[in-house]
């Protein structure tokens, strides 16, 4: 983890901002103390692009990597909540487009958090495993940690490894406490374990809707002659699955979705959606 303060310059302003830029799982995240940022929604958002350096496709300006995997963002503060220890709201943030997403959520981006909370000392470790009690504000669901550590400290053992990350780190634990129905209400939103569309490619598309942690559409691979074990530059070379892909997406969103849940009906409903491509395998491609 790295911490240092954040200058932001405009024609007439210099803000430092601490932060810390963090691991967690398979993303990276740059993250907050809530008690650090502006009260204001559109000045806390300005704040946020400009660290990420968005819009900017390279990001070059900023602390993002130009992936939505390391364009994320946590706002982290200590909850008044008796049960809870730490509250965190992420945000993914736009990486071409002066834009962040609150309306999803990310567990990999919550083991971070997790561990920025014992380094903060936002919540009290002793010897042997710590537990940190996580309210996700984007979903209203509650998250627990296990971490190992040292008290007051993130862990000292880093032996574990997980599959494309190059080095070895320490182990985080993560139980999503009643994950179902946070974005909707349900866990099968359409009330069915599965559901069809046609595109107007004619592509006649199965689904299953699914809200559990995120609000997901999980497509079968081989709708599109695919295996499931496609990374994101091999899907990409698709001829116009993107575009199907988003095509989807919006028809699900609206035909599904209209009114439902914790976004406004007047939001974009699609920007919640996820789209999960998944094969006979153990592996899966997600489309952001």
């Amino acid at each position: 983890m790295s911490a240092s303060p954040f200058a932001i310059t405009d024609m007439s302003t210099i803000l430092a901002v601490h932060c810390a830029i963090m691991r967690g799982g398979t993303s990276k995240a740059i993250v907050f103390a809530a008690a650090d940022l502006p009260e204001n929604p559109r000045a806390r958002d300005q704040l946020i692009l400009a660290a990420f350096g968005s819009p900017d496709p390279r990001q070059i300006d900023g602390l993002g990597g130009a992936d939505p995997l390391t364009s994320k963002v946590a706002i982290v503060g200590r909850s008044a909540r008796p049960d809870i220890d730490v509250d965190y709201c992420f945000g993914q943030v736009g990486i071409a487009s002066a834009t962040i997403n609150y309306a999803v959520s990310c567990g990999n981006t919550a083991a971070a958090v997790a561990l920025y909370a014992i380094h903060e000392r936002l919540v009290r470790v002793a010897e042997g495993p710590a537990r940190v009690r996580i309210h996700c504000v984007n979903n209203g669901k509650q998250i627990v940690a296990t971490v190992s550590s040292t008290p007051g400290l993130p862990p000292a053992n880093r032996d574990v490894r997980m599959p494309v990350v190059p080095s070895p780190d320490a182990q985080v634990n993560l139980e999503f406490i009643d994950p179902a129905g946070g974005d909707t209400g349900h866990l099968l939103p359409s009330g069915a374990p599965q559901d069809e569309i046609q595109t107007t490619r004619g592509t006649r598309v199965r689904f299953s809707l699914v809200d559990c942690g995120n609000l997901y559409a999980i497509i079968p691979a081989d709708t599109w002659a695919l295996s499931g074990s496609e990374g994101p530059c091999e899907l990409e070379l698709v001829p116009g699955l993107r575009q199907e892909i988003e095509e989807i997406r919006e028809s699900i969103a609206e035909r599904y979705l209209q009114g439902e849940g914790r976004v406004p009906a007047n939001a974009k409903r699609a920007a919640r959606l996820k789209i999960a491509i998944v094969g006979s395998t153990d592996a899966a491609a997600l489309i952001a």
